[in-house]
């Protein structure tokens, strides 16, 4: 490993760590008003107790939203209870997950070095410093979605390198994650 990759993994680790304590110690409680949080506690919490997915939402008679992102919440919900804060990490893990999913993507068009520059302006975003404070299904979307793609390129390229048995492994792991998506 040369010393400017060296260099760039010991910046991207170091922006990493950055990023995770500055967004997770910023986490405030509560939610707005808008949005979908509601519905997504509820359907976890339906999950939890064994319940019909779409019991005592009182909107239409048909579940509105998909049990993925329910599911992501359904361990915070029973170990954690309804907290809005610990209810909020998984957008700043699945932000910075959808980074580094990226990341090799990215590295096939650029240099390491504005790579990592660009990983560290997408840690770095004021966007995502705001979002956070909602509970939504956007940034898990992003990650899986971003794994899909990433993952899908790693079955072409050990497609044409003549590796073999990995790329159904990841042909199939692309699929899961598109289907999660």
């Amino acid at each position: 490993m040369t010393l400017a990759r060296k260099t760039a993994l010991g910046i991207l680790f170091a922006a990493s760590i950055f990023f995770l304590f500055v967004n997770i110690v910023t986490l405030k409680d509560g939610h707005n008003w808008g949005g979908d949080f509601s519905q997504y506690i509820r359907h976890a919490k339906n999950i939890l107790e064994h319940r019909p997915y779409g019991a005592d939402i009182m909107l239409d008679p048909w579940p509105v939203s998909p049990p993925g992102f329910p599911v992501l919440l359904a361990p915070l919900v029973k170990f954690f209870g309804v907290d809005f804060k610990i209810l909020k990490v998984p957008n700043v893990l699945f932000w910075l997950l959808s980074v580094l999913f990226a990341l090799p993507i990215i590295r096939k068009y650029l240099d390491e070095e504005k790579t990592v520059a660009v990983a560290v302006v997408l840690l770095t975003s004021p966007f995502l410093f705001i979002f956070k404070q909602n509970i939504l299904s956007d940034v898990p979307f992003l990650c899986f979605a971003m794994g899909s793609v990433f993952l899908f390129e790693k079955y072409c390229w050990e497609e044409t390198g003549g590796r073999g048995k990995k790329r159904f492994f990841y042909f199939g792991a692309s699929l899961l994650f598109m289907f999660y998506a």
